[in-house]
């Protein structure tokens, strides 16, 4: 009852359970399928809420993630029980482990039809996967391209990229959204053939007729000027292109403007009747040249109805070049509503007033830095389109967000550049070989995956004073010469004081040889169970991580170290009896409890 004046009026009191029911499917949005089922569904509250869960269920969409399970037994359990009654929500699937990914790859092989049969978009880190599966799913994309409309790979190096380009070319592969990245800027390496040259030699022509948005890397001009035919992407509307040149960022090479090979892009390489993309409306060009970027705008028809340019890392040669790129976008590109940019030109330049004021669209402002090179860039800097990025330049011009997927930060020794880029590290979830750890442990608050050189975790054992409460993975860098660090120093790492949530700790850049199996064999089970008599929590070992194809003479050696690792883990007791152990073609070892 509730008094208004001199009347009592009786109010009905509302329950959560006299909500509409658009109200609680509504609500449900907000739960992922696993959580309804572990919450809503097994309390039974009433019939109608437990009829609404299981509808709400039906239209939940699921994300399969190679990293989702703690334990290999669990990983096991899913399979059997759960993904039969679940299969039909799943519409995305995330391959970025070895041992999981794997098994989903044979699993799909064996029953296309049922295993995925409503999947949308994959994505795949490709250097993380052993070579036969990466075959197994390009063969996987090619038989469900009906179903498949996004497709994204990520690759560290461009060795591999080259073979992932040509199973697509060779299996006439083309979906709505595919991306081919590579994280990494791989100097010197040169591709045996354009991609053009590629598609020849399989009898098939380089277009991808049904890909609306594509990012993808090249390295001859050849290829550039094919893509921009009409008949090589007929549909496309967002076009994203890096010329791997071989050339790390303006900061790390002096000769910026000798020597690159197959840099020049000629009115002679354009078939102007065909260089039309109808429906192109964004294009982001990396690392190429500004005179080859005049070049695509005075003879390519669909640079006019442009919409967004993205320029990055790319070069120019002076003022007069600048100028001249920008009367082409004053005269031929009338559409153009956002134009970003990171030009570099050489240190001796003097800009004048008119050249930064000129570029505002959409309000962007425009800055430049020198340092070896004159930097000229529009703000906010282009951080999500860098491999690598200098924090002096961005001290106080971005910040990293939640959509930058890997990135390489590099950091110098000033105190006042190291304190102005600890701004930027509050959304950092992965952090590799960072200065200063005790800045950047304050900082860095959300951070699950650390990579130190093993002389930084040992200092970090003697001098820390509180942990690192979200790093659920380690990687330590050994150099050539260190062995596995002693039981005593591991065991102190998944302790409540230092990492308390570990559950994956690596062994990078240091090859163990399998020659010696019972000694190596030893050796790493000492350091399993010192890892896992300080945490329930701990689950996978990695050995001989990201250390380059490797193949030990004779090469029974590597099935005598499986057998004997194998059998000696599994007899450590219940805990370690569904383990498995792998060991990859490049002789990685992974031990999943």
């Amino acid at each position: 009852m509730i008094c208004e004046g001199n009347r009592y009026i009786a109010m009905t009191i509302s329950r959560l359970e006299d909500l509409p029911n658009e109200l609680w499917l509504e609500f449900f949005v907000y739960f992922t399928w696993s959580e309804l089922n572990s919450t809503w569904l097994q309390w039974k509250l009433n019939n109608r809420i437990q009829l609404l869960t299981q509808m709400a269920q039906n239209r939940v969409a699921l994300s399969l993630e190679s990293t989702s399970f703690k334990t290999y037994g669990q990983c096991l359990d899913y399979f059997k029980y759960e993904h039969p009654l679940v299969a039909h929500h799943i519409t995305s699937l995330l391959l970025n482990e070895p041992i999981v990914s794997n098994e989903i790859i044979d699993r799909w092989l064996e029953n296309e039809k049922s295993f995925l049969p409503c999947i949308r978009k994959c994505i795949v880190y490709i250097d993380l996967i052993d070579k036969p599966a990466l075959r197994n799913i390009i063969l996987l994309i090619r038989r469900h391209a009906l179903t498949l409309r996004h497709v994204v790979f990520y690759f560290s190096g461009i060795n591999r990229y080259y073979m992932i380009m040509r199973k697509i070319i060779e299996e006439r592969i083309s979906l709505h959204t595919m991306k081919f990245i590579i994280t990494t800027d791989s100097r010197f390496f040169k591709w045996k053939t354009s991609l053009t040259e590629c598609a020849t030699y399989f009898q098939q022509i380089l277009t991808f007729p049904k890909t609306v948005r594509l990012r993808l890397s090249l390295q001859h001009m050849s290829d550039l000027a094919l893509l921009m035919q009409c008949n090589t992407l007929p549909h496309i509307e967002d076009l994203h292109v890096t010329m791997e040149t071989g050339v790390y960022t303006s900061y790390q090479l002096r000769d910026r403007y000798e020597n690159l090979s197959c840099s020049t892009l000629c009115f002679n390489d354009l078939n102007t009747n065909e260089a039309n993309l109808p429906h192109l409306r964004t294009l982001q060009l990396r690392q190429l040249a500004m005179s080859n970027i005049i070049v695509l705008i005075q003879h390519v028809k669909s640079m006019c109805q442009l919409e967004s340019l993205i320029l990055v890392n790319c070069d120019v040669i002076d003022k007069n070049e600048l100028a001249e790129f920008k009367s082409c976008i004053i005269k031929l590109m009338k559409c153009l509503r956002c134009l970003r940019f990171v030009l570099y030109l050489p240190a001796e330049t003097k800009l004048e007033n008119t050249d930064l004021y000129w570029f505002n669209f959409n309000h962007h402002s425009v800055e430049y830095e020198i340092n070896e090179l004159l930097v000229l860039y529009t703000v906010p800097y282009l951080l999500n389109s860098q491999r690598q990025v200098y924090n002096h330049i961005l001290a106080q011009q971005s910040t990293i967000n939640n959509n930058i997927n890997q990135i390489e930060w590099i950091i110098d020794r000033d105190p006042l550049s190291i304190s102005n880029t600890l701004t930027h590290f509050q959304h950092v979830r992965s952090l590799a070989l960072c200065f200063n750890i005790k800045q950047f442990r304050k900082c860095a608050s959300a951070l699950a995956c650390l990579t130190l050189h093993w002389s930084d975790v040992q200092l970090l054992l003697k001098h820390s004073s509180s942990s690192w409460p979200f790093v659920r993975r380690l990687d330590v860098r050994l150099t050539t010469l260190t062995n596995i660090p002693s039981a005593s120093l591991i065991k102190q790492l998944p302790t409540n004081n230092f990492f308390p949530q570990l559950q994956c700790f690596s062994l990078v850049g240091r090859r163990f040889s399998l020659n010696r199996p019972k000694s190596l064999v030893t050796r790493i089970l000492i350091c399993l169970d010192a890892l896992v008599s300080s945490s329930s929590k701990f689950t996978i070992l990695h050995v001989n991580k990201h250390c380059g194809p490797h193949r030990t003479l004779p090469l029974a050696s590597r099935d005598i170290f499986l057998t004997l690792l194998t059998e000696r883990v599994r007899s450590r007791g219940d805990h370690y009896s569904l383990s498995k152990i792998v060991i990859d073609s490049n002789e990685e070892i992974i031990i999943w409890l």
